[in-house]
């Protein structure tokens, strides 16, 4: 555990986070769970990450760039020790990958409202309904 202070979060990243760094430490620490915990099986990690860069876009972040080269995320989370110490391990990849979500992208987006605009169309493409066309 960080201890609450955001021990791990230093430097530039910080001051690019401002409050949010400890939610990202908590993003992380959710990812190590899920992959330690849940059951290790096709798609497992990769269920992982789209939930860890779900997290990070609530927190109007993106990651700007891949994993290093020979890095999986997964392997990270199931060979460290503890949270904290994958978290500190990752943070050092993070510190230049984070970045802000610029606002003018997120308004040139289509609404979801208009993409799917009935629940059904939101269903078909959630559970891929057969002989359903959108």
């Amino acid at each position: 555990s960080t201890g609450g202070d955001g021990a791990f979060i230093t430097g530039a990243l910080a001051a690019r986070l401002g409050g949010k760094r400890r939610r990202v430490e908590l993003a992380l620490s959710f990812y190590f769970y899920w992959i330690n915990f849940g059951p290790l099986s096709r798609g497992t990690s990769g269920v992982g990450m789209s939930i860890l860069i779900a997290l990070i876009l609530a927190l109007d972040l993106r990651l700007t760039r891949q994993l290093p080269h020979k890095v999986q995320l997964d392997w990270e989370a199931i060979l460290s020790p503890s949270p904290a110490a994958f978290t500190g391990a990752i943070l050092e990849w993070l510190n230049e990958a984070l970045q802000p979500v610029e606002q003018q992208m997120l308004r040139s987006l289509p609404l979801v409202s208009a993409t799917f605009p009935t629940l059904h169309t939101v269903l078909a493409v959630l559970g891929s309904m057969e002989g359903i066309e959108l």
